[in-house]
């Protein structure tokens, strides 16, 4: 009687591969249509149905903890699954040219093994102009209109206005800095959701960003407003913290006010003509943000430098880091007074207005505790009476065909058309496999059920001859 033989043990491997659950990405890309949507885009298909795709995203900006967001796709089970999902920025913020968006995805299968692809990341950038960029000591500057010496320029503004701000306040400040220049301030407020109407630049400190209006005539502005938004930046790195503690707007903006340079005499007289008409507001009333009218922002601006640069008179700078540091530490800034300089935000504007010769008699309120929220940092156009080097309305050029790679290499952008539905450049990135098995699928599959077939047949015809 024959005695039965069984295939060797290689070939229960081949199967046991064979009907493993294998996974493929077909495409896996971001698009970017500023300042509006992130689109995020999939294909994928595995040997058995996909029941869930999830994208995992996020960006590179400062948090307190690291944090990951989630979005399934709303999809009907499948072998084969192609879709997108839109990160709508109006609901969660602007995100600023330089910032990078990381992305990944999980497909579970019906087997309820997760596959996750590698994780990629893009560069957020504006597609509708071709951008010129100068990356030098840690600090990179973009520019779409102007000749490279606008641009150095620029340059040499921001690396003397970051010496300046270490020199008065004693700050060691090493992040890299991303400015991107548009050709007014008009641009800016189409580039940045839910800012006043008189910002002429905005301040990202949780990216080391800004976006501000420069054209290549402004030079003299760019002197105050390049300063301005680099103490905004340095500013929220040295006080950032996960306790809540918040600088109060007068103190954020009074410190970017002072190191633009000393206020000329129109500039202190708005304020000394206030506090003659007894209109000027008191300082706890600047504790979250300024009004969205231009004039009454001018002179809250005004006002706040006028009362920073009182404390560092009296005080020195080294009370003033101190302070920086005390908020750091997760101190509110009534508590922070208090403890580097001994008094209050009533007691110190009473003590400026003195100190301008003006009496107040502040009936000493109990002063909101509630601290403001981290958001972009709008800064004046400077296009208010009171602000004599006003920017230029430069007419901006037409959206150019395409940008270059400079400030973006993943990047492979189109023209956006302002009357029809945005073009999304897009970034790619095709991963040979998320499983053991790389992509395509179908086409392994039918050779390994030809040689499974051709195994088979002839194991059979050997047994039947023994």
């Amino acid at each position: 009687m024959p005695t039965a033989r069984f295939p060797p043990i290689w070939f229960f491997f081949f199967l046991s591969a064979f009907f493993q659950t294998t996974v493929g990405v077909n495409e896996n890309r971001i698009e970017f249509g500023f300042p509006d949507v992130v689109r995020f885009r999939i294909d994928v298909q595995a040997n058995v149905p996909i029941d869930r795709v999830t994208l995992l995203y996020g960006t590179d900006g400062r948090a307190c903890q690291n944090s990951v967001a989630r979005q399934d796709l709303e999809l009907e089970p499948g072998t084969r699954v192609a879709d997108f999902w839109e990160w709508e920025l109006k609901r969660s913020g602007t995100l600023p040219p330089g910032v990078e968006v990381w992305w990944q995805w999980e497909i579970e299968t019906e087997t309820g093994e997760i596959h996750t692809t590698p994780m990629q990341t893009a560069v957020v950038q504006d597609p509708r102009y071709e951008w010129n960029a100068i990356e030098r000591d840690g600090i990179i500057v973009q520019w779409y209109l102007g000749d490279l010496t606008f641009g150095d320029e620029i340059h040499q503004i921001a690396a003397d206005s970051l010496r300046r701000i270490e020199q008065d306040f004693g700050i060691s400040y090493t992040d890299e800095i991303h400015l991107t220049l548009y050709a007014s301030a008009s641009e800016v407020r189409d580039a940045v959701f839910f800012v006043p109407n008189w910002t002429g630049g905005v301040a990202f400190p949780e990216f080391n960003a800004a976006i501000i209006g420069i054209g290549p005539t402004d030079l003299e502005w760019a002197k105050r407003v390049i300063p301005h938004e680099l103490a905004h930046l340095v500013v929220g790195v040295v006080t950032f913290n996960c306790k809540g503690a918040y600088l109060p707007t007068w103190l954020n903006e009074g410190l970017a006010t002072v190191v633009e340079g000393s206020l000329d005499d129109d500039e202190r007289q708005l304020v000394i003509a206030a506090l003659e008409n007894q209109t000027l507001p008191r300082l706890v009333a600047l504790e979250n943000q300024f009004s969205a009218y231009g004039d009454s922002a001018s002179l809250s601006y005004i006002q706040s430098g006028m009362v920073v640069q009182y404390l560092l008179d009296e005080f020195g700078p080294k009370n003033m880091a101190g302070l920086l540091a005390t908020i750091q530490s997760g101190e509110p800034i009534e508590a922070a007074l208090q403890t580097v300089y001994g008094f209050d935000t009533n007691e110190l504007d009473m003590a400026w207005r003195a100190s301008l010769g003006f009496e107040a008699d502040f009936d000493m309120p109990q002063v909101d505790e509630a601290q403001p929220s981290p958001t972009p940092i709008p800064t004046l156009s400077l296009m208010n009476p009171g602000f004599p080097s006003a920017p230029t309305e430069t007419p901006p050029p037409q959206p150019t065909a395409s940008p270059t790679a400079t400030a973006s290499p993943l990047l492979t952008p189109t023209p956006r058309a302002t009357t029809t539905p945005p073009v999304f450049p897009t970034a790619s990135a095709f991963p040979d496999s998320i499983s053991a098995t790389s992509r395509p699928l179908f086409v392994p599959a039918i050779i390994a059920v030809g040689v499974l077939f051709t195994i088979g047949v002839g194991f059979f015809i050997k047994m039947k001859r023994r």
